[in-house]
């Protein structure tokens, strides 16, 4: 029988916190929820999916003028990102 060991119940929930932060699928819940408040409607309205891989977001975009338009502007768009998120999580920007 193998001999279990005790834990604290702190730990336990620092670690399960720790784990979910640094989730993808809530980061990218997170930074969707960002995109839409910094980018406005227009941009959301052309934006098809976002997704977060090795600290690059992916935006898929219907629209090429809208697409550039915020090529010109992806370094203040991961600068706003990071800081809504309180950390850096995100080094780059692809539009697709």
């Amino acid at each position: 029988m193998a001999k279990r060991k005790d834990t604290n119940i702190d730990d336990v929930m620092r670690l399960f916190f720790y784990e979910f932060k640094n989730n993808t699928q809530y980061n990218e819940m997170r930074i969707t929820k960002i995109w839409q408040d910094l980018v406005g409607p227009h941009f959301v309205n052309h934006t098809v999916s976002i997704g977060l891989r090795n600290k690059t977001l992916y935006v898929r975009m219907d629209s090429a003028s809208a697409k550039y338009e915020l090529y010109m502007g992806r370094n203040l768009l991961i600068k706003h990102i990071n800081m809504q998120l309180g950390e850096k999580i995100i080094d780059k920007i692809m539009f697709q």
